[in-house]
């Protein structure tokens, strides 16, 4: 009976420590996590380990009252709210650097489109420079990435339906093993499943930060200086904005895309 009991609580610890451990992991992976759930005035706060608080704005203006980004009781999750962005002057900045160099990474965002914009941004962070710059998005209602002087596209037209929530997944690395990293590699995972390339201009990943403007943003762009931002900014609902400081697998990254709440 002593023996039993002695098997039972070393499985018991062992299962606590490997809990633990897989939790650990987890967290050393996530750099940013903006759930978009809540906010303080006008900051939202970042869950992972970075800890860049962001900052709702309208145009180049911090966001007060009903200006701006607004909390709406619509989500992915059960129960729970989301940030709705008008798609003409909302968005919002952070201070996060992001994952720079061509080291590898995982974008991911759920997102629900309610306007007709061309063009959605969802993150985008980076000089703006040849291969220097990051920008997710979605352009004619497919998945894009871009760098400057190169893309990579997924799915067709029109794929992407309106007012429904869907998860998004980038996944940056060096697939090919050729010691650079390059947008013909990156690869989409949308509503948890892979989606290959549809088409690609080759340009190298180097994304370089030097500047605080160029920063993470969310919801819009950074344009050019002289121009009033934000670049083609999302005309809809954001939500569980994550960036990872390794490529994710996609029996990571199905869960995300399923999950019951945003923990």
């Amino acid at each position: 009976m002593a023996m039993k009991l002695e098997v039972k609580m070393k499985l018991y610890f062992r299962s606590i420590f490997l809990s633990f451990l897989l939790v650990s992991l987890s967290q050393a992976e996530l750099v940013n996590n903006w759930k978009l759930i809540s906010k303080d005035g006008s900051v939202v706060s970042d869950s992972g380990l970075a800890g860049n608080s962001g900052t709702l704005m309208v145009n180049d203006v911090v966001a007060t009252g009903s200006t701006g980004p607004q909390l709406v009781a619509d989500s992915p999750y059960h129960n729970c709210r989301s940030l709705f962005f008008e798609g003409t002057s909302s968005w919002l900045t952070t201070s996060a650097t992001g994952v720079t160099g061509s080291s590898a990474r995982t974008v991911t965002a759920w997102f629900k489109l309610t306007a007709e914009n061309y063009r959605h941004t969802l993150v985008q962070y980076g000089n703006n420079s040849a291969g220097q710059y990051f920008r997710l998005l979605i352009e004619d209602r497919r998945l894009r990435f871009e760098v400057a002087n190169g893309n990579a596209l997924a799915l067709n037209a029109n794929d992407i339906s309106m007012n429904q929530w869907h998860h998004v997944a980038l996944v940056i690395d060096d697939f090919n093993g050729d010691g650079q990293v390059r947008t013909p590699e990156v690869r989409f995972y949308y509503d948890g499943e892979y989606k290959p390339l549809a088409q690609s201009v080759n340009q190298v990943i180097n994304t370089v930060y030097t500047d605080p403007v160029n920063s993470v943003n969310l919801g819009g762009a950074r344009p050019v200086t002289g121009v009033i931002p934000p670049r083609e900014p999302l005309g809809g609902m954001l939500c569980d904005v994550r960036i990872y400081n390794t490529a994710l697998t996609e029996n990571k990254i199905y869960p995300l895309a399923n999950p019951y709440s945003p923990t």
